[in-house]
């Protein structure tokens, strides 16, 4: 048997850096598509993956509303689940949203177009971040509607006195 004499080198270190990175994507979609009659309700849907490989802590959701589209309420939520992480009105801008790698959150937004809108389009775009993203160039997605007006007018006359007129009375 022998000893060892020297037992400074019965060890070894390997230091290792853990770099966290993964690649968001946004999609966006709109019911309904191509023209909307001012006036008329408008939902959009935002579809948010993680592609991985890594798990986003710090995913950040935006989406600005212009004049043209009002009432707005919206909710989200993670794939396979029925009950929202987050709910509001207005404009979105929702932090620290977590996704792990293959999966998805979702976001139903709903609002009307503005009824006295002169505009010929409403165009929207929603955007997603983080600070582990590899690929910025997924990140973005915009929806454009073509903006309609449509109306229902109808008059109706009366006579007062009703019934019979005499020539030269006051109608």
């Amino acid at each position: 048997s022998s000893i060892d004499t020297n037992t400074t080198n019965n060890s070894s270190t390997v230091t290792n850096t853990l770099t966290r990175q993964a690649d968001l994507s946004i999609q966006k979609t709109n019911i309904p598509t191509g023209a909307v009659v001012a006036g008329q309700t408008l939902t959009y849907n935002l579809t948010v993956t993680n592609t991985g490989p890594s798990t986003v802590r710090d995913a950040l959701v935006t989406d600005l509303f212009s004049g043209e589209f009002a009432s707005v309420t919206w909710s989200g939520y993670y794939e396979g689940s029925g009950t929202p992480f987050t709910s509001g009105s207005g404009n979105i801008s929702v932090p620290n949203i977590t996704l792990d790698p293959s999966h998805t959150a979702f976001f139903t937004i709903t609002g009307q177009v503005n009824y006295s809108s002169t505009a010929n389009f409403i165009t929207n775009t929603a955007y997603v971040s983080s600070s582990i993203d590899t690929n910025t160039t997924n990140n973005s997605s915009t929806v454009t509607n073509t903006l309609t007006r449509q109306a229902d007018l109808s008059i109706q006359k009366t006579n007062i006195p009703t019934g019979a007129v005499v020539a030269g009375q006051t109608l």
